[in-house]
């Protein structure tokens, strides 16, 4: 049924697991990276680290705002996986 459907369930649930690793490496990822940024703080001074710690916490929004975006995606990406699986049950 899901041919009427148009819906390839097999590649949908490969990409939902793709997705979910990426929104895991990338969060680990930029803990680390934020974790390094901590240390080496102390070690930096001046207007060139003021400059960019004021970039980074740019980029640190926009990256948790693309995180934040993900995973609203990958939620809507499982329940739309699972009505479809409801449908195929029932229909």
């Amino acid at each position: 049924m899901s041919r009427d459907l148009d819906i390839d369930e097999q590649e949908l649930a490969k990409f939902i697991a793709a997705l979910s690793d990426f929104q895991d490496l990338t969060t680990d990822k930029f803990k680390a990276v934020e974790g390094t940024w901590r240390k080496c703080d102390d070690s930096w001074k001046g207007e060139s680290k003021d400059q960019f710690t004021k970039d980074f916490d740019q980029t640190k929004d926009m990256v948790q705002r693309a995180l934040e975006a993900g995973d609203d995606a990958l939620e809507w990406l499982r329940k739309f996986d699972d009505i479809l699986k409801e449908f195929e049950q029932n229909y």
